[in-house]
């Protein structure tokens, strides 16, 4: 267990394993815990130097409630202090929903600093302001009102309910309000990175026309598509009666979700480069 001050902020983080450094980014709402609960941790840390980090408003790291400390490159710059407090100079990164735009601003704010990008749930140049919209809505009124509309289509862990009754409103609504506005588009930024990065998007998640619309701005395969299922749900799985969905209730009854599953199946890869997504 670590932490480190950025200006004046608190920044939790924990280190497993040896081998290739790989950061992994949770998403909102959630906290590093998640990656230890869904057995990631495990599966992991056997072939790789794992840095969780739980992000600024979230965990146990600081959780300030001025929009301003969460503005421009404020959490990516955040990932870089925790490298540069363990000595890592280069790094492979892993983020989910919230974590994978941690990781597009990394390709803005220090793309010398990161070997391989993965984003799971994430869609580059995407507008936000509808999510953020409803996110705020709920925040206002509390844990509880947040805990509800994702029961509503995803079945939740125990350790994600308590993560989410847990929550500091104040600071997540924070979060959203600051602005975040960038000098290029991320497609431009990502173009630094040939060969080595990664979007690994299920069919049912909100935004997954922006994806498919920004797909004529990426490389080719850069693109994994998960049929069928909504990745942007933290440590769920979809209400589906589908055979795969069925597949990810199973799964979830031991702790594992599809989105879980999706950052095992590609953290190695992510981890040596991206030569291979398989």
């Amino acid at each position: 267990m670590a932490r480190v001050i950025v200006e004046g902020v608190g920044i939790h983080d924990e280190v497993e394993g040896r081998g290739a450094p790989l950061v992994l980014q949770h998403g909102f709402a959630d906290s590093l815990a998640s990656w230890y609960e869904c057995g990631d941790v495990d599966v992991l840390a056997s072939d790789h130097r794992l840095v969780l980090i739980d992000a600024r408003g979230h965990g146990q790291s600081d959780k300030p409630h001025d929009p301003n400390a969460y503005a421009g490159g404020a959490m990516p710059l955040d990932v870089v202090a925790v490298l540069d407090d363990l000595a890592i100079e280069r790094s492979s990164f892993f983020g989910h929903s919230m974590g994978g735009g941690v990781g597009l601003a990394l390709a803005h704010y220090a793309p010398d600093r990161f070997s391989a990008l993965g984003f799971a749930a994430s869609a580059p140049d995407s507008e936000r302001s509808e999510a953020a919209g409803g996110l705020l809505a709920l925040l206002e009124q509390g844990p509880a009102a947040l805990l509800a509309a994702w029961r509503a289509s995803v079945q939740l862990s125990t350790g994600m309910t308590e993560r989410l009754l847990a929550i500091d409103c104040r600071a997540l609504t924070a979060l959203l309000q600051a602005p975040r506005a960038r000098p290029e588009t991320d497609a431009s930024a990502l173009a630094r990175f040939p060969g080595r990065y990664r979007f690994f998007v299920g069919e049912n998640d909100w935004f997954y026309a922006y994806m498919i619309a920004a797909l004529d701005r990426l490389e080719p395969g850069a693109l994994v598509t998960y049929p069928n299922l909504n990745l942007s749900n933290p440590s769920g799985v979809p209400t589906s009666s589908s055979p795969t969905s069925a597949r990810c209730s199973r799964r979830a009854q031991t702790g594992r979700s599809m989105t879980r599953v999706a950052a095992q199946r590609v953290a190695r890869p992510v981890a040596q480069g991206l030569g291979s997504h398989s």
